[in-house]
């Protein structure tokens, strides 16, 4: 927005704002302008601040406090509203970027030389501001140096050292001038790390957004791991430095160590001096997961005014992370012969119908693992005459994002295979949820499903490599969109739909289309199942499964009773 109120003029920035048409009549102008007495932009931007407030406070003007809004802007316009910028903060701010590049650099390198991909997109994006800097004055200087040629060299390092060394320079000579003293400002209290309660920043963040009991848990074990590894140092004595430390130190701790007798009584330092095995360390995945925790625990400490800045905004962890693989034709024709599905086998005659219907489920539809595991019998509605699974939007039901409530038409393949029939049989038994015997899990709820099939099925009963090319229970959702996408050529809007993405195009993304309501399903489920139909995974048999549902366990739900 401060960038809509600057306008240009002789090369000096002006404040120029349009009056709301209420109160045009009061103000007696269509708009209001002023300048701001510079060329510097950045500058501009600070000056413009205070009369941003001023429209922000407009924008919900009441009959109530309309009078109070044109006093404010009487008393604005009448006094100065520029804040004093000082030349030694702007060097500062800039000296603090050439020092963000310099690492960025130094990371990239790291990282090329390590064979990583780099951390974060910001390491990437703070190098490029560098690179295309330096190129920039390398042309002013009559060379042409290509990016591959910055990055395979230490020419970019070197300029980021000399830009640090003259800003330091520029610095120290205004050191003592009145321009550079710093301005007297209300400095966050101090208070020892022992005296924050993560669970008021959980309370905080919960009002907001509903948080899980996973999520909820992982910002605990990071703080835990900050104040294991830096002691009980007060929050303000943690800046960058403390930050990197806590992520060398994550970098060699053990795995799961209060679990293991030999880890749980040890100091950080201890643990460090044992040089344990990489193996044998916390993975590089679960690292980025902490430090985005403790960045976004900081970024409230910040909000709250306990620190200046997040020292942990800068610090990442470069990691691949193997991204889940789809099903092949002839991996899900395995799949679909193994044990499970093989009446009359030792392993079926020990399991339940809701294990055999979850892979076909999931993959015929594409669901989450965790949306399927809280789907109930009441949430299987018909729209048209069509069967769907209909994800809810209601509190109590958890889903990943805004666009995961939806109808998902059931394919004639589970209608053939005899889905109906064991929808009514759940009924018949006293059951609420499709899938209920299969236990929700504590923190997600779908932890329960995914350790049976990947530590538990998959091990046992289908080939080895499925595990080494990260082939699991997820992959099914995998195989459904790309079988929407390359094979079965599923209009692209409504397969996003379909899977619960956030729509691509601009006008579904707006609130201009309500597709969840029962008056719109019914005109849209039709041309959702007209696109479901053409999902044939060609090459795999299912023509045998048919009712082999039928030979697994469907004992009666238990009912509970209160104890007199």
């Amino acid at each position: 927005m401060p960038l809509k109120l600057l306008l240009k003029r002789h090369n000096v920035y002006h404040f120029r704002w349009q009056v709301p048409p209420r109160l045009r009549p009061i103000l007696g102008r269509r708009e209001l302008t002023r300048s701001l007495r510079t060329e510097d932009l950045e500058i501009a931007l600070l000056r413009v601040q205070p009369l941003k407030r001023w429209i922000e406070k407009v924008k919900s003007v009441t009959e109530e406090n309309l009078e109070e809004v044109v006093d404010m802007l009487e008393e604005l316009l009448g006094q100065e509203p520029f804040l004093a910028v000082k030349k030694a903060s702007m060097l500062e701010v800039e000296l603090r970027h050439a020092r963000m590049w310099l690492e960025s650099y130094q990371e990239i390198r790291r990282c090329l030389a390590l064979g990583l991909e780099t951390d974060t997109l910001d390491t990437s994006e703070t190098f490029s501001s560098a690179a295309s800097g330096l190129q920039l004055d390398l042309q002013r200087l009559g060379f042409k140096v290509e990016r591959d040629q910055l990055l395979n060299s230490r020419l970019l390092g070197r300029y980021v050292d000399l830009e640090i060394e003259q800003l330091d320079r520029k610095i120290s000579a205004l050191s003592g001038s009145p321009l550079s003293a710093p301005a007297q400002t209300n400095r966050p209290k101090s208070c020892q790390l022992s005296q924050i309660d993560v669970e008021d920043f959980l309370e905080d963040r919960s009002t907001k957004k509903p948080m899980g009991k996973g999520a909820q848990e992982g910002y605990r074990t990071a703080f835990r791991d900050l104040v294991f590894i830096l002691g009980d140092l007060p929050l303000s004595d943690i800046g960058y430095d403390e930050a990197r430390r806590v992520r060398d130190t994550l970098c060699k701790l053990p795995k799961h160590r209060n679990k293991q007798e030999k880890y749980a009584n040890k100091s950080a330092q201890e643990l460090l001096d044992m040089k344990l095995p990489t193996d044998k360390c916390i993975g590089a995945t679960t690292i980025a997961d902490r430090l985005t925790y403790l960045k976004t625990i900081f970024d409230w400490f910040v909000t709250r005014g306990l620190i200046e800045t997040n020292p942990f905004t800068k610090v990442g962890i470069a990691y691949k992370k193997k991204p889940t693989a789809d099903f092949k034709a002839e991996e899900l024709n395995l799949i679909f012969s193994s044990a499970l599905y093989q009446p009359g086998s030792p392993y079926s005659k020990r399991t339940t119908a809701c294990h055999w219907w979850f892979p076909l489920v999931s993959l015929f539809t594409g669901a989450r693992p965790g949306e399927l595991m809280q789907t109930r019998l009441s949430d299987m509605k018909y729209f048209s005459g069509i069967l769907c699974i209909k994800i809810p939007d209601e509190e109590g039901f958890k889903v990943k994002n805004k666009a995961a409530p939806r109808a998902i038409p059931v394919h004639p393949v589970l209608l053939e295979l005899g889905f109906v029939d064991y929808l009514e049989k759940l009924s018949s038994l006293g059951y609420k949820r499709v899938f209920e015997t299969i236990p929700l899990g504590k923190d997600k709820v779908s932890e329960r499903v995914s350790k049976w099939f990947n530590e538990q099925y998959r091990p046992s009963h289908l080939p080895k490599y499925f595990k080494e090319k990260e082939k699991k229970l997820y992959s099914f959702r995998h195989t459904y969109i790309t079988e929407c996408r390359v094979y079965a050529k599923v209009d692209r809007v409504s397969g996003e739909i379909m899977a619960g993405h956030e729509v691509s195009d601009e006008i579904e993304q707006a609130t201009y289309v309500h597709r969840t309501e029962v008056y719109h399903l019914e005109r849209l489920v039709p041309g959702y199942y007209r696109e479901q139909c053409k999902l044939r995974f060609e090459g795999v048999d299912f023509t045998h499964l048919k009712d082999g549902w039928q030979y697994l366990k469907l004992k009666k739900r238990k009912q509970r009773t209160l104890k007199a």
